[in-house]
């Protein structure tokens, strides 16, 4: 049968998804995807890479670490003619949540480009990743917006990007319970990491929705639970078994404590927040690490 118009097939025939490299640097980690032969609509997901949470104080009578901010999302979908035959990608890695009193790291900007670097007029997208959490009440910062490196390329198609959503604040009185994230907030399907308590006191939850549980917030001294993936295999191979869905969550937030360690915030899943550390109340004590921000995904069909 003659394709003569190039309209699109009734089901995708390839499916990519590209993980973080192992390098550190941009220079290195750059992933090809070619164009298949005879493609007429190709889409682009890009989630990226969440913030760690905060590291717990010690000694402070009133604080709980911040949890981590999600990544945004940003999509494309257009003709295929509109892109050249080969793009490279690199996805962007989680934050390092913070050690005991000090701040998580940004996640990694994640990048689509015509070459395999990052500068600005070979970019087509491109996203940063969440903020760290903060080691005082503080929240994770937003992820920012995906922004293009050249905006005539998201003009030859359907072109959207989301914010990400903030990191909740630690606890803020001495035995406070950190602050819940709620999946969800920011209409994507990533979240923030929860925050730490203090002293007695809990670690923040992540309230789910629909088929995204609630992660309760961790008790004294225990880790917050890390985030919710709804498949734990992103795999686009067998199009027969559906589709897996991309529902994650930041972590929660880590128990406080008294004289004692306090719980490490939960690591985020894909794009997601780390969650906060606990804070102690007592100089004795040791504020427990915030958790690790997930990972960025970008994901190209072509059909």
């Amino acid at each position: 049968m003659l394709d003569g118009f190039g309209l699109p097939k009734s089901q995708p025939f390839s499916w990519e998804v590209f993980y973080p490299p192992n390098s550190a640097t941009t220079t290195e980690g750059w992933r090809p995807w070619k164009k298949p032969r005879g493609a007429s609509m190709v889409y682009i997901m890009m989630i990226a890479a969440g913030g760690g949470g905060g590291g717990g104080v010690s000694g402070n009578g009133t604080t709980g670490a911040g949890g981590g901010g999600s990544g945004g999302m940003s999509r494309w979908f257009g003709p295929a003619f509109a892109l050249p035959d080969v793009l490279f990608v690199r996805a962007g890695s989680g934050g390092a949540g913070g050690a005991t009193a000090g701040a998580g790291t940004t996640g990694t900007t994640s990048f689509v480009s015509v070459q395999p670097n990052n500068t600005g007029a070979n970019l087509i997208m491109s996203q940063a990743g969440g903020g760290g959490g903060a080691s005082a009440t503080t929240a994770g910062t937003a992820g920012a917006i995906g922004s293009s490196g050249n905006f005539a390329w998201g003009a030859l198609g359907l072109w959207v990007s989301i914010q990400g959503q903030a990191g909740a604040a630690g606890a803020g009185a001495s035995n406070g319970t950190g602050v819940s994230v709620t999946f969800g907030g920011s209409g994507i399907t990533v979240s923030g990491g929860a925050g730490g308590g203090n002293g007695t006191g809990a670690g923040g939850a992540v309230s789910g929705a629909g088929l995204v549980p609630t992660i309760a917030g961790a008790t004294t001294t225990n880790p917050g639970s890390p985030g919710f993936q709804a498949n734990r295999r992103i795999d686009f191979t067998d199009v027969r078994a559906g589709f897996p869905p991309l529902l994650f969550t930041g972590g929660a937030g880590g128990g406080g404590a008294g004289a004692a360690t306090a719980g490490r915030g939960g690591d985020g899943a894909y794009g997601s927040g780390g969650g906060g550390g606990g804070g102690t109340n007592n100089a004795a004590g040791v504020g427990g690490a915030g958790g690790r921000g997930g990972d960025g995904l970008v994901i190209i069909g072509a059909w």
